[in-house]
């Protein structure tokens, strides 16, 4: 009898000590989150789900990254927009559902994505990313690079001039403009869907386009300054919907009054 309750006790404390197990739903968690935080550009989210040292294959070549602060530092390296998109496009297959455009498949061990591209191996109860391979460049059309100073035909009086850009993956086009004391110039967008874009002006001696784009609040499509002196104003156009969303045309005008 004492035999048989220690033997329970045994295989009790046994069954007891066995920690989380694989998933589908921790796998689809893990995933949701994976995507949101890809889709948001929120790189410090996305390295709170790499186990480090993280293995990145470039070209040929195994660079680690050792700790969030060389992921977050490199991220645009090998978290490039062909990578980024296919993981917002991956998902687990269900069955009776259509199959998903990036079949997300778990093994035993862990979740691959994008072929393999992505490598997150199931490890204490959770998953993280292990291996990057970093893909391809794709052609694709590109938003502005640098600042374009708006020109007018006329240098006084009413004046308006049009401009043509992108809509393309959170991407910001800077222009500016050198307005008079006492005048005031209004920017308007058009030509494209719902609020997958918007524009703001400000008054600002600093024309640098910015480094690392931050999500930017819905201002609608027109915006306007007055100035208080002579001075030179921003214009920016971001594109505001989903990172992966087709590139879209916007035309831009621009009247100083």
């Amino acid at each position: 009898m004492g035999v048989t309750i220690a033997m329970a006790t045994s295989s009790l404390a046994g069954q007891t000590s066995i920690g989380p197990t694989p998933s589908p739903a921790r796998a689809a968690e893990f995933l949701q989150r994976l995507k949101e935080a890809v889709d948001s550009a929120d790189r410090r989210a996305v390295s709170t789900l790499v186990a480090y040292p993280l293995t990145v294959l470039a070209s040929g070549f195994n660079i680690p990254v050792k700790d969030p602060a060389s992921f977050i530092r490199m991220y645009d390296s090998f978290m490039t927009p062909e990578l980024r998109c296919a993981v917002v496009e991956s998902a687990i297959p269900v069955g009776g559902a259509p199959a998903p455009r990036r079949p997300a498949i778990m093994t035993p061990d862990g979740l691959s994505m994008v072929e393999g591209a992505v490598w997150a191996p199931f490890k204490d109860g959770r998953y993280r990313i292990a291996r990057i391979r970093v893909l391809p460049k794709a052609s694709s059309v590109e938003g502005r690079k640098e600042v374009e100073r708006v020109t007018f035909a006329q240098p006084k009086g009413e004046r308006s001039v049009v401009y043509a850009g992108w809509l393309v993956r959170q991407n910001i086009d800077v222009f500016l403009v050198a307005i008079k004391k006492g005048e005031t110039v209004t920017a308007r967008i058009e030509g494209f869907r719902g609020h997958d874009g918007t524009i703001r002006v400000s008054a600002s001696h600093d024309a640098a386009k910015p480094t690392t784009p931050r999500p930017v609040p819905d201002a609608g499509r027109a915006a306007s300054a007055s100035a208080a002196g002579d001075g030179e104003y921003l214009i920016q156009v971001a594109h505001i919907a989903h990172y992966c969303d087709p590139p879209q045309r916007y035309k831009l005008t621009v009247t100083v009054r």
